[in-house]
C-alpha cells in the first residue's frame, strides 16, 4: 500500500515538474514546490522517476526538483531603457525607468513577476509588477543622499522560492545614478 502511495506521489510530482518547465512564471516555483511536497513523506524510500517524461532516463526527484528551480530562475531575464540617470540632490522629478522581463530561451515576456528597487540599501518602491507583456515601471523622485555616483538596483523579488530552493541569484540590473 505505501508502494501504490509512493508511485502516486512520484506521478503527481513529476507531472508538477512538467508544469512548471512549460510555461515560465511565477507559478513555476509554487509547482516545484507542490512537487516537493508531494514526495517529502517518502523520503526513506528510493524517489527515482523518469524524469523528464518519455526520456527513459530515471532521476532522483528530490534533487531533480532543485536543479529545475535553479534552471527556472536562470531563464529570466531583465532589460532597461536606461543605464544612467542624472539629476540634482533635492530636486523632486519623477524618473522613469521602463523594465522588462522575458524568459532567456523563448526570449516571450514574463508577466506577474515582482521587482524591487534599491539604492544605496534603502527601498524606492514596495513593489512593480511586471504586466501581460512583461513591462513595468520603477519612479525615482527625489535623491537625499550627497553622494556622487550611487547605483539603483532592480532586482526580481521572490523571497519565499529562494528560502525553499535555496537559491543564491535572482537576476538583476543596475543603473547608475550621478548627482
Amino acid at each position: 500500500k505505501i508502494e501504490l502511495k509512493k508511485e502516486s506521489a512520484l506521478n503527481l510530482a513529476v507531472n508538477y515538474m512538467t508544469s512548471a518547465e512549460n510555461k515560465i512564471s511565477p507559478a513555476s516555483f509554487h509547482y516545484l514546490s507542490k512537487a516537493l511536497n508531494e514526495i517529502i513523506p517518502f523520503m526513506d524510500h528510493e524517489l527515482y522517476a523518469e524524469y523528464p517524461m518519455g526520456s527513459d532516463q530515471k532521476v532522483n526527484l528530490y534533487s531533480t526538483i532543485y536543479i529545475v528551480a535553479e534552471k527556472i530562475n536562470d531563464r529570466f531575464m531583465l532589460t532597461c531603457d536606461r543605464k544612467e540617470i542624472n539629476t540634482a540632490i533635492g530636486v523632486n522629478k519623477n524618473h522613469i525607468i521602463n523594465i522588462s522581463c522575458i524568459d532567456k530561451v523563448t526570449k516571450k515576456p514574463l508577466e506577474n513577476i515582482t521587482l524591487r528597487a534599491i539604492m544605496d540599501q534603502n527601498n524606492l518602491t514596495k513593489y512593480s509588477i511586471t504586466d501581460e507583456n512583461g513591462n513595468a515601471q520603477i519612479h525615482l523622485f527625489k535623491i537625499t543622499e550627497n553622494i556622487p555616483v550611487q547605483y539603483l538596483q532592480i532586482s526580481i523579488e521572490h523571497p519565499e522560492v529562494i528560502s525553499i530552493f535555496n537559491l543564491t541569484n535572482t537576476e538583476s540590473i543596475s543603473i547608475k545614478v550621478n548627482v
